[in-house]
């Protein structure tokens, strides 16, 4: 048996160690370098997730860029929930936001209006539904369409884990859909990446270095106003900056890991169909400070301690009527401890979590512009949120079938300075079966999830960018009840994951409009998703790849209205290619017609897309990289959404890296 502190950095990289050969199967390592990504002693790996990615081709030396395979999540790789890990060089085009990174992956779509801050949808859940985490950190916005987490670059980032199911067992209110864990680059030696894109002449440059014991990378990311396909201007323009440090403490028996993300973007630009004419929206200046302490103990336990301080400007212009120019603040702070207990047969985690939200305010301006009166109000004062709990999940590996489960208990209070506090509380629960029957692992999962209301849902009064939002304190929780059937099959050259799902949802929390300029929120209906998706990735040989995946949802209210937030059907083929000094990727999708939709959308045309990259090696350290997205030039919309604006046509983009 090996010893963690004898593996070197060049065995990771070659795939010549397997860490599965290490006791236990989920524990924490000491200070490594997995592809040439920072691995602290505050992640939690599993050992069959190593393997899998170890043996990989893109951690061979030739690779273009190294992977992350280890992620600070704490659930297991499928045993309760999809998990998969997607970095940039899995997809064929440079992504400039999140929702571009993750939008091609099975089971997740584009969801809401296009822009910087678009967000995700999962399984046909999207909004406040989906939980996002940065290297560990909850994060969380007043934005009504969801958190997007767009201000870290991702040139910053090697990657990100996406989880589908209730995760609300594992990471608490919000996380019925799923999660999205963001994993920031950290590496030991010096690397640059600059980018441009013809499409709003788009320039992106971000460069770090570091050693055993820190790293630090910077980004900056600008761009002009682009134009859809039919040469219609789109208002996507933004100029953004973003910074990642990471400092590693060694004291006795204990590690620190101690990380800093700064980050600021201005005249970040609002697209929708409204622009020029009726509306001109956008957030003249975004700021973020995020940082955490990350303290282990020789495997045991983790504890977690963060704050998240951040701002935004919202302005939304009427052409010859007004102005209204929204300051939203916040201070969040959260703090989780995790412990591993092995008692005969059984194993699992338990642990406690907290996370509150202090000093959210929002403050409103209002300048009419044809009598010049300047109206200030406050849309929330003070507004407060603590949500605690307290979880435990449990594993029995049997002969020829394993048990997973986990149980929470959630309790969540909030106020502003002029309501009462409200409070709620829940228990939320997931049970899964795992049994192999000849090559292929079979399971079965039932889970539950719950949503609290957010502090703008109940207790803001302000304006947005579709008008006046009046919130609504008497909100009950979102529940849910999923069940998941999925198989899976792992051979040398061929992997196959097939899933069905179906998702009950209870007291659905939509915005309803009171009149043609007023909106608020309330528990409208129930709701039932039913779905499918796929994934076939084979390799033809050692140059050739092909992965070919699906997905299909439906979903209806109790009165059997279609539900917002469906993605359309849809199948991708990606083919890879790798020779010598040559990498190239071809991504085709097509998407079917959309003509079923709910409040607040339109129907949708089928769609074919292409996107393509090639990549060059110059020597051992710099790569360049050629990519073209939408290569048919299609027209096409990026989702339902009503104020949604057409796709941008033929994109070219041309990067170099240095690594």
């Amino acid at each position: 048996m090996l010893k963690l502190n004898q593996i070197k950095l060049s065995q990771i990289k070659l795939g010549q160690v397997k860490l599965s050969q290490f006791t236990g199967s989920r524990f924490q390592l000491p200070k490594y370098l997995a592809g040439g990504a920072l691995i602290t002693s505050a992640m939690a790996v599993n050992a069959e997730d190593i393997d899998e990615h170890l043996s990989a081709p893109d951690l061979m030396p030739d690779a273009a860029t190294p992977v992350v395979v280890v992620t600070s999540s704490r659930h297991r790789k499928d045993d309760a929930l999809i998990n998969d890990f997607v970095t940039i060089e899995e997809i064929a085009k440079v992504p400039n936001s999140i929702t571009e990174l993750l939008s091609d992956t099975p089971g997740l779509a584009s969801n809401g209006q296009p822009g910087l801050f678009q967000t995700l949808n999962i399984r046909g859940l999207a909004r406040q539904r989906v939980h996002a985490y940065v290297s560990g950190m909850r994060i969380t916005s007043e934005r009504r369409a969801g958190v997007a987490a767009s201000f870290i670059d991702p040139l910053l980032l090697s990657g990100a884990e996406v989880t589908q199911g209730p995760a609300s067992t594992y990471y608490g209110s919000g996380a019925i859909a799923g999660t999205i864990h963001l994993q920031t680059r950290q590496e030991d030696a010096p690397w640059m990446s600059a980018t441009h894109k013809s499409d709003g002449d788009e320039w992106a440059t971000a460069a770090g270095t570091g050693n055993d014991n820190y790293a630090i990378s910077l980004a900056y990311r600008t761009r002009d106003n682009g134009e859809t396909v039919d040469g219609a201007p789109k208002n996507n323009q933004f100029s953004q900056h973003s910074l990642n440090f990471v400092r590693h403490f060694e004291l006795g028996d204990y590690s620190l890991d101690w990380q800093l993300i700064e980050s600021a973007g201005d005249d970040i630009a609002k697209d929708n169909s409204r622009y020029p004419e009726s509306r001109i929206t956008s957030y003249p200046e975004e700021k973020h400070l995020l940082s955490q302490l990350t303290l282990s103990s020789d495997a045991d336990w983790i504890a977690r301690f963060y704050f998240h301080d951040q701002s935004l400007i919202t302005q939304d212009i009427r052409p010859q009527n007004r102005i209204n120019r929204v300051t939203t603040d916040s201070f969040d702070l959260g703090l989780s401890i995790e412990d591993k207990w092995d008692m005969g047969d059984f194993d699992g985690l338990f642990g406690f979590d907290f996370f509150g939200r202090r000093d959210v305010d929002s403050d409103e301006t209002e300048l009419d512009l044809e009598t010049q009166d300047l109206t200030q109000f406050n849309a929330l004062i003070e507004g407060e949120e603590n949500e605690s709990a307290i979880f435990v999940t449990v594993n029995r590996e049997l002969p020829s079938w394993s048990i997973h489960g986990g149980v929470r208990t959630n309790y969540q209070s909030q106020k502003s300075a002029i309501s009462e506090t409200i409070s709620d509380n829940f228990v939320t629960y997931f049970a899964t079966v795992k049994k192999p029957i000849g090559d292929w692992n079979w399971s079965l999962s039932y889970g539950t999830g719950f949503r609290f209301a957010s502090l703008s849902e109940r207790l803001f009064n302000g304006t947005t960018a579709r008008g006046r939002t009046i919130g609504n304190p008497d909100l009950k929780p979102e529940e849910s009840r999923a069940l998941d059937l999925s198989t899976r099959y792992q051979g040398d050259n061929l992997k196959i994951a097939l899933h069905w799902f179906n998702t009950d949802v209870d007291n659905f929390i939509e915005r309803i409009s009171i009149d043609d300029d007023t909106r608020s929120f309330r528990n409208v209906t129930n709701g039932k998703l039913e779905g499918w998706q796929y994934e076939f990735d084979y390799s033809l040989s050692d140059s050739v790849s092909v992965s070919i995946s699906g997905q299909g949802i439906s979903g209806r209210d109790n009165n059997g209205n279609w539900l917002a937030d469906i993605p359309a059907i849809r199948h991708a083929l990606k083919v890879n290619y790798q020779t010598g000094k040559w990498t190239t990727q071809l991504s085709y999708l097509h998407r079917r017609e959309k003509s079923q939709f709910g409040d607040g959308e339109i129907a949708l045309d089928a769609a074919d897309i292409i996107d393509a990259k090639v990549g060059y090696k110059l020597n051992q350290n710099w790569r360049l990289q050629f990519s073209v997205e939408n290569l048919l030039d299609e027209t096409y919309y990026n989702s339902a959404d009503d104020l949604g604006t057409l796709a941008i046509g033929r994109n070219f983009g041309l990067s170099i890296s240095y690594q």
